[in-house]
């Protein structure tokens, strides 16, 4: 009964101070609404990716080499017929990552996964449309079968209705309409169809080729020691069956959802709640900053309360309760707020982007959002409120309100208060700024991570032979070099290569490699580099410098001996102080090695991993693959590319063409998601010194009114303004220099966090460290203007008369 009277009398303080309610209400709703954006974000992206029922029994089967700084690789399709045969999990299934060509003239690539017969039970998710059975699994010789995800049938089919039944090409295959999976099911990630895992012959025990990803579920009871005691008997049978391939490995199971959320998506999301759970901090200093301003003008009343009698925890209750209401209400007032943010999130993130994004499509205001808004709600007005409610409640405090008559608004031990909340105030927003600025800083560097190559003036196109066309080598050697001949001649393009992958395209290719006479460190670890195939004018496209040796030549065709280049980094790492030249370089998982004939600059093929700055390069005829990018240097990106469709089509119309972009343009793409991170934070960034500014602009304004009497005196004593302007602004000045500094240690401090989010962050960056502080001290000097012009127009008779 007494909270209800303290939340009316909370609420009968509209009537009776409505600018102070408002201005609570007005100063929570960004921080709040902004924190509730970013909890949807977190909710839907972390904590629930998946609708799956019993998310947290599902785990991922990945195998740990015994190899130093070796990251986690899929099972071969032999460890998933032993994991299947001993039966550690309620159930199992698998699934391999595949790229289709649709249509029959290659069209375009889609991303696809072939799943077992248990994978769509085992998830637990039924098709909003079909039966959900691709058919038995190994089966090649009935129809073959493919399920849709929601926008594949939305997009491609016009949301038909009938479309089960209905067929499309794939591979120059015909593949039968299944069923359709609702719009929740994303997994695996981006994928667009399913279609039957064929596991037959001697493909279903290869325990060479890293590509079958095992998903199981946990039966009840099964402890994660349990499970990994079965996991290790499983490794340690198939370690002694087979020596030559899983010797010393182990079998290591992770959460689904920690596995697909533990890496930079994760992160992100984190890094950015961090940030906006600084704005609401320095909301709450606003606030608790408003609130002393107001209970000390009510120190009289309060007094009086508590020399009647009043209970201290009653009067502080009361106090607390009013700020909370306020706080509540301002979390209301921040709900649209909330939901035009996620709104903005979601139009604004390029779906061909969304779509690898698990939980992407799911963020949403929803219950769980609600809650947490009022809770925080909650918690920051008891934040905001509970140290001014100390303060004017005590004892001491009391007394000395009811001895001065009511003037000890202006005590020391007031000011100083609120003056630290300010420092800290300022120390926030001075770490936002400086991660912000190494942010964007960072990501201007990751555009220019390659200056061993250029950029400009480059096009690039992907390229997909279908394999039914192209079974072998050969065939796929023949129309690459078909293509580069008739396109060299008619595209007017400078330079007309093929390679794997690209720097900075997004795409990876890293396998272990063994390198001969490389002394301790293979002895030591057994890293991995990037292994790509590229045709002899790719070094020139691309313009990475010849650094030791020669490039690749049109003589290292397929019946030559085998060669190489290697990156410097690579000749560093293998051969540090020796000449690589000659020396011999063995991929793991091929019999043949071979012979380094030259060094080139070093090239960032992935801005996350400053590993694959190590790249060993093959020529394209003695390693070619059916997926390539042509790479092509033209000042008339237009025309080359009509001309490469032509010569493509003259050929062949069954290869896909798809991601026809500038190389510049690549780049970009290949940090859009960090891109978008830092635009945010930069936002974040510029709330944090808008609430600085209004934090510094509330309190020198009631400290002059507090000094009126003073400044009146001295003005009528003849002090020169000047020197009230300097005594108000040198005040505010010295306040925001103790929090910059504050702010610049824990700035550095948490510099590590973007450094993890982005591979060559510099900390000790003094630019971005100089700008922020710049920009602290620049809004402290118009934020105090105001109030010591406001001084100087004081009319020393009028003050004097009125105090």
């Amino acid at each position: 009964m007494d909270l209800l009277k303290d939340v009316r009398a909370a609420l009968r303080t509209f009537r009776t101070a409505p600018l102070f309610a408002l201005s609570i209400m007005l100063t929570m709703a960004p921080g709040i609404g902004f924190n509730t954006a970013m909890f949807s974000v977190a909710d839907a992206l972390i904590l629930k990716p998946f609708p799956f029922p019993d998310l947290q029994r599902l785990v991922l089967v990945t195998v740990k080499r015994p190899v130093k700084g070796a990251e986690p690789a899929p099972p071969t399709a032999g460890d998933y017929m032993d994991i299947r045969e001993a039966r550690p999990f309620e159930t199992s299934a698998a699934y391999s990552m595949e790229q289709y060509t649709q249509g029959t003239s290659g069209t375009q690539l889609v991303a696809g996964a072939a799943v077992s017969a248990d994978f769509f039970r085992l998830l637990g998710l039924v098709p909003m449309m079909g039966s959900g059975s691709l058919g038995h699994t190994g089966d090649t010789s009935g129809p073959r079968s493919v399920m849709l995800s929601y926008t594949t049938w939305r997009d491609q089919f016009g949301s038909d209705p009938n479309v089960v039944g209905r067929t499309l090409t794939l591979n120059e295959q015909r593949y039968t309409v299944a069923g359709v999976m609702p719009r929740q099911f994303q997994f695996p990630p981006g994928v667009q169809i399913w279609t039957p895992l064929q596991l037959e012959g001697a493909a279903k025990y290869d325990r060479r080729s890293a590509s079958v990803n095992v998903i199981g579920r946990l039966g009840p009871g099964t402890s994660p020691a349990d499970l990994s005691a079965r996991l290790a008997a499983i490794a340690a049978r198939a370690s002694a069956t087979h020596p030559e391939t899983g010797a010393g490995w182990t079998l290591e199971a992770t959460s689904l959802t920690d596995f697909v959320t533990g890496g930079m998506t994760g992160q992100y999301v984190l890094f950015l709640m961090g940030g906006v759970l600084v704005v609401l901090l320095m909301a709450c200093s606003n606030v608790a900053n408003l609130v002393f301003a107001r209970t000390a003008a009510r120190a009289k009343e309060v007094a009086i309360r508590a020399a009647l009698g009043a209970n201290r925890f009653r009067m502080m209750r009361l106090l607390v309760t009013e700020n909370v209401v306020f706080s509540l209400l301002g979390a209301v007032a921040s709900l649209p707020l909330a939901n035009l943010s996620l709104r903005l999130i979601r139009t604004n993130m390029p779906p061909e982007v969304a779509r690898w994004v698990p939980g992407f499509d799911q963020i949403a205001l929803d219950t769980r959002a609600l809650l947490f808004a009022a809770g925080i709600g909650i918690a920051s007005g008891i934040l905001a409120g509970l140290m001014p409610a100390l303060w004017i409640t005590r004892s001491s405090q009391l007394h000395e309100t009811l001895k001065e008559g009511g003037r000890s608004s202006g005590s020391g031990s007031h000011q100083a208060l609120r003056q630290w909340l300010l420092v800290g105030e300022v120390a926030l927003a001075m770490t936002l700024l400086v991660e912000t600025g190494l942010m964007v800083r960072s990501l201007r560097h990751l555009v220019e991570i390659n200056p061993g190559s250029d950029p400009r003036g480059l096009l690039t196109a992907r390229l997909e032979l279908p394999r039914s066309k192209y079974p072998d080598a050969v065939a796929v050697n023949a129309f690459y070099s078909r293509l580069l001949s008739s396109a060299r001649d008619s595209s007017g393009a400078e330079t007309l290569s093929v390679a794997t992958n690209l720097p900075d395209g997004g795409y990876g290719n890293t396998r272990p490699v063994i390198a001969e006479d490389s002394g301790p460190v293979q002895a030591r670890e057994h890293p991995t580099a990037r292994v790509e195939s590229v045709s002899p004018g790719y070094f020139a496209s691309l313009r990475i410098p010849l650094l030791n040796g020669r490039l690749l030549e049109f003589r290292d065709g397929p019946d030559a001996a085998p060669v190489g280049l290697v990156s410097s980094a690579f000749a560093s790492r293998y051969w540090p102080g020796r000449d690589p030249i000659g020396r011999r370089v063995r991929v793991e998982g091929s019999k043949t090695a071979v012979t380094v004939v030259g060094v080139v600059k070093d090239v960032r093929y992935n801005w996350a991993n400053p590993a694959s700055d190590l790249a060993l390069y093959l020529p394209w005829p003695q390693a070619p693959e059916l997926s390539a990018f042509v790479v092509a240097r033209t000042s008339n990106p237009t025309q080359t590319t009509s001309v490469l469709r032509a010569a493509i089509a003259r050929i062949d119309t069954a290869p896909a063409i798809t991601g026809i972009r500038t190389w510049d343009r690549v780049i970009a793409d290949s940090i859009l998601g960090l891109s978008y991170v830092a635009v945010i934070m930069t936002l974040i960034g510029l709330l944090a010194l808008a609430l600085a500014c209004v934090g510094l602009f509330g309190l020198m304004s009631y400290s002059v009114r507090l000094q009126l009497r003073e400044i009146g005196i001295r003005i009528a004593l003849g002090a020169p303004l000047g020197d009230i302007l300097k005594v108000v602004m040198g005040r505010a000045a010295m306040l925001t220099g103790v929090g910059v500094g504050i702010g610049l240690a824990a700035g550095f401090a948490v510099a590590r966090l973007v450094s993890n989010l982005i591979v060559g962050t510099n900390s000790l960056d003094a630019e971005s460290y100089g700008l922020a502080a710049l920009l602290l001290l620049v809004a402290s000097g118009l934020a105090s203007w105001v109030p010591a012009r406001y001084a100087t127009k004081i009319d020393p008779a009028g003050v004097l008369r009125e105090s």
